[in-house]
């Protein structure tokens, strides 16, 4: 519409409302490729040992390796874990609605001091 006007130059209230609008949409467009990324990349969630260190308070976590790094374990792990200077044997359970426990040798839960 803005190419008609520069065509046939009759200069009116509708040519310059064109002609803005045409450099205002061209200003727009040059500035959006400036603008950040609103859907980029997620960042990454943290590894499952970082989440249990933080959520169940602990010092540090030691699963031989058996850890999977991202996603709930499909069977249970057993694991060392360090407390408040103290070495505590746990088993890790996830259950079927992905809920994730620490249990001590004795079957007693571990209580989370921390959230997620």
């Amino acid at each position: 519409m803005a190419l008609s006007h520069f065509a046939y130059p009759e200069f009116g209230t509708h040519t310059v409302i064109s002609i803005v609008s045409f450099i205002l949409g061209i200003a727009s467009l040059a500035a959006s490729f400036h603008m950040p990324d609103h859907y980029g990349t997620a960042p990454e969630p943290d590894e499952l040992g970082t989440r249990i260190v933080r959520i169940w308070g602990l010092e540090s976590i030691d699963c031989d390796g058996n850890l999977p790094q991202r996603r709930l374990p499909s069977s249970d792990i057993e694991c060392t874990v360090y407390r408040n200077d103290r070495r505590v044997h746990v088993t890790i359970h996830a259950d079927d609605s992905n809920r994730l426990g620490l249990y001590d040798t004795d079957g007693k839960a571990l209580k989370p001091v921390g959230k997620d």
